[in-house]
């Protein structure tokens, strides 16, 4: 007797076309209770439940919440994921926000509170370089002024340098050939 096979589901029932599905999901993958994870969104353990089970519908400041905290929230609410690149781009973007409510917000305060916030804007936005870039920004910083006028040199001279394409490593020469030597005449 054949019967009708019915594909099982591997997370127990939960139906990972909802939000509340993939709120659960994101929350198993992150090894979290639902106490833990409500913490996170700003919400108690019985309203977690609530949206895992599609009886209540989390607000904006929830989901603002749990990306702060690096949940990938277009996930949770499309079912489609965030690419590296589109990662990427929002943590350089959350640097430069960070930036500008930082510079916005310093009329007023002292020259040595400016100082004090300008460094940390100049930080977050160093966080946002690659590491070799930083370093290099962050020894001009350090350098005194004939420091800083051979780093701007050395770097002129390796723009210069540099072949049009500039994800390119430059192109090796072709070795030299071995000199001619002339027979002996015999």
């Amino acid at each position: 007797m054949v019967r009708n096979c019915v594909p099982v589901n591997i997370f127990c029932g939960v139906q990972m076309d909802t939000v509340g599905g993939r709120l659960r999901q994101v929350r198993q993958d992150m090894h979290l209770s639902q106490a833990e994870f409500g913490k996170l969104g700003g919400v108690l353990k019985q309203a977690q439940l609530k949206y895992e089970k599609g009886d209540r519908t989390p607000d904006a400041a929830y989901f603002e919440a749990l990306g702060k905290a690096g949940v990938d929230v277009r996930y949770v609410v499309t079912g489609q994921r965030i690419t590296p690149a589109e990662m990427e781009l929002e943590r350089r973007l959350s640097h430069v926000r960070a930036a500008s409510e930082a510079t916005v917000s310093i009329s007023g305060l002292t020259k040595q509170q400016q100082a004090q916030v300008m460094d940390v804007v100049f930080q977050a936005r160093m966080s946002s370089l690659p590491e070799d870039e930083a370093k290099l920004l962050d020894d001009y910083r350090k350098a005194d002024e004939t420091g800083r006028a051979i780093i701007l040199a050395s770097a002129a001279a390796a723009a210069a340098a540099t072949v049009p394409n500039a994800q390119s490593p430059p192109a090796k020469k072709p070795p030299k050939p071995a000199p001619r030597t002339r027979k002996p005449k015999n």
